[in-house]
């Protein structure tokens, strides 16, 4: 009998968590899977400014902010699971839409909507395996699902690379339909959401996460460089089309996913310099491409930033999390912790550009991340307690 409770606990734990990672690629999927058929759309759409076709991806990363600020103000007074619903049912709708539309200013407001419902579902995602699953495996369900997210990436950006090359840049918007499944599976497997009672578990923004959020801005603005670059740098430069660029980003993937399946044990090994080393790994990708204008230079900048990404994000993401005093306020603290990762996302091209502007050439345009985690890599050195746990009591 025991062992029968035991198996059935592991079964619903198993069933909760497979959830997560389909809300996890949901939200993922939503900035990096289109990024392939950015050249395509750029020229079908007759954009003449790289910065505007950029945008297509960005602008979904700044509305995930408003979005994500009114999934918690309304989830302080609804059923979350409620939240969760609308969000998926607008993100499949409006992202299934989009591949109907041929300008692009009407795609642009599309997208932002769009972003809005990602916004929706965004604090739900990893605030639930502090919600949901046993205390004692929290950071390894983390950097599980921060894995699996990654390899998601992998998997789209090879797929829709090799689509959009072969039919047309409107099939890239299909994928968005895996919302629809996403959406039933909440229905059948997650559990109600209540709203805390007024004035209970509250609880004030701790400092440490206040600042590794600004961290996450920085370096997810650098690694989404990458991301928003590929088919440009490789047009600019005669290097490739969109399955090269559907290639690279799935390096990325691959990459990012070994790094957020190694971040415990190289966690253990680096200790208090952890995030310094990390961030300095990254810095060296972001210089590649700005000295070395090569294909293979430019996989190894990819595969180098995605292990970089997978191992901070993953660790980052986990310290903003687990500094909530109360587990029923995870979803708050991822909420500012993604927030800050799309806000990086957003800001990208327009800093890289601005850049651009000042310093002809779109190779110069990563300086600016360059600079900027040089200087984080300083201070991280310098506070070097930034690399130990922030974890607080469960309730």
């Amino acid at each position: 009998m025991i062992t029968d409770k035991k198996n059935n606990t592991h079964h619903n734990n198993a069933l909760k968590f497979s959830l997560v990672l389909a809300l996890t690629i949901v939200v993922v999927i939503s900035n990096t899977a289109i990024a392939p058929a950015l050249t395509l759309m750029k020229n079908a759409l007759h954009v003449h400014d790289t910065t505007l076709i950029q945008l297509i991806l960005s602008s979904t990363s700044l509305a995930q902010i408003p979005g994500s600020l009114i999934s918690m103000y309304i989830g302080s007074k609804i059923n979350a699971k409620y939240i969760i619903l609308w969000g998926l049912l607008s993100y499949a709708l409006v992202g299934l839409a989009s591949m109907f539309i041929t300008n692009i200013y009407v795609m642009l407001i599309a997208r932002f909507v769009f972003g809005l419902s990602v916004g929706l579902i965004t604090p739900y995602t990893l605030s639930l395996i502090a919600i949901l699953l046993p205390a004692g495996n929290k950071q390894k369900y983390t950097a599980y699902a921060k894995a699996f997210s990654n390899s998601s990436i992998t998997i789209s950006s090879i797929f829709i690379g090799y689509l959009v090359k072969h039919t047309s840049w409107q099939y890239a918007f299909a994928i968005y339909g895996l919302a629809i499944v996403v959406f039933f599976l909440v229905i059948f497997i997650l559990p109600p959401l209540p709203p805390k009672k007024k004035g209970e578990m509250t609880e004030k923004f701790n400092r440490k996460a206040i600042f590794l959020s600004i961290a996450i801005l920085l370096i997810s603005g650098g690694y989404y460089a990458f991301i928003s670059h590929a088919s440009l740098y490789l047009k600019n430069f005669h290097l490739g089309d969109s399955d090269i660029a559907g290639i690279c980003i799935a390096i990325s993937g691959i990459s990012a996913t070994v790094g957020a399946l190694s971040t415990v044990k190289i966690n253990a090994w680096l200790k208090s310099y952890s995030i310094s080393v990390k961030i300095i790994l990254q810095v060296i990708a972001l210089s590649i491409p700005v000295f070395f204008i090569n294909l293979y230079a430019f996989y190894l900048a990819f595969c180098l930033s995605g292990i970089c990404w997978g191992l901070l994000s993953s660790e980052i993401n986990f310290r903003i999390i687990t500094s909530a005093k109360y587990k029923e306020n995870a979803h708050v603290y991822t909420s500012i912790g993604l927030s800050a990762t799309y806000l990086g996302m957003f800001s990208s091209p327009i800093l890289t550009r601005t850049v651009g502007f000042i310093i002809s050439g779109i190779q110069y345009e990563f300086l600016f991340y360059v600079i900027a985690l040089s200087l984080l890599t300083i201070y991280s050195l310098i506070n070097r307690n930034l690399s130990k746990g922030i974890y607080q009591n469960e309730t």
